[in-house]
C-alpha cells in the first residue's frame, strides 16, 4: 500500500434526507466535482449528486442507506 499523508480532513454531508447509495469505495482518490454518491427518493421521482468539493483521498464512508439532511456522509483527506 502506499503511504497518504493528509494534513486536512473534513466529513461531507448529505444535503437530502433520501435513500443513500454511494459510488466510490474507501481509499479512492477523488478530484473536484467527481461524484461520489447519490440521494435518492423512496420513488425514485428525485436524485441528488453528491460531489467533490475538492481533491483528496476518501477514508471513511457511512454506508447507512438512509440519510437525513446535515448527516455525515464521506471523510476526506487532503
Amino acid at each position: 500500500y502506499e503511504t497518504v499523508i493528509l494534513n486536512k480532513t473534513g466529513w461531507i454531508r448529505a444535503n437530502y434526507s433520501g435513500l443513500f447509495r454511494p459510488s466510490i469505495n474507501v481509499g479512492e482518490k477523488v478530484k473536484k466535482n467527481q461524484i461520489l454518491g447519490y440521494i435518492n427518493d423512496p420513488f425514485g421521482e428525485f436524485e441528488s449528486k453528491m460531489k467533490a468539493p475538492h481533491d483528496g483521498v476518501v477514508f471513511a464512508i457511512n454506508y447507512m442507506p438512509v440519510a437525513h439532511q446535515g448527516e455525515a456522509l464521506f471523510h476526506i483527506g487532503q
